[in-house]
């Protein structure tokens, strides 16, 4: 067993805990099927993750770099120039799209998968945690069902992110 005996997280160290995170989900979907709802959500949530952790050791130096760049430049030790600052932006946006997977901010969206059957939502998917995702259903007028909101005048129904184990 290789234990991570420095104190510094290595692009080493990342890798290894990557490949273990992907074994273990490709072992899952071997022995469970893809069909499996739970496995199908925690491979979406590992890819959207995934590109972001593997990211980590270099968005930790981008930001040493940056942090000692911003105390240059506040205590008046900065002689880079405009060329520094245009260096060190470049360093972050690089780090940025690798952790990104070379997605911009549009693309970074999550998709919020929300499932309808005979006009009623049967189940709603990928909120994410801290999130929440509110319906509002014109189509009734049962004032008396506990859904229904008098001030909007439609049933109201609240998913939140992360609820679901």
């Amino acid at each position: 067993m290789t234990v991570i005996s420095s104190p510094v997280f290595t692009s080493a160290d990342a890798d290894r805990l990557l490949q273990l995170a992907d074994q273990l989900l490709e072992d899952w979907e071997e022995n469970e099927g893809k069909e499996d709802p739970d496995c199908v959500e925690r491979r979406e949530e590992w890819d959207g993750i995934r590109p972001l952790l593997a990211a980590a050791p270099q968005l930790l130096e981008a930001c040493k770099t940056l942090a000692e760049d911003c105390r240059m430049a506040l205590s008046g030790e900065w002689d880079k120039g405009d060329e520094g600052f245009q260096a060190s932006l470049e360093l972050l946006e690089s780090v940025i799209r690798h952790a990104t997977g070379g997605a911009t901010s549009p693309q970074l969206m999550k998709t919020i998968t929300v499932k309808v059957e005979g006009g009623l939502v049967q189940d709603v998917g990928g909120v994410p945690r801290g999130y929440e995702l509110r319906v509002e259903d014109y189509d009734g007028d049962d004032t008396s069902h506990p859904a229904w909101d008098a001030d909007k005048e439609c049933f109201v129904t609240i998913y939140d992110g992360g609820a679901r184990g």
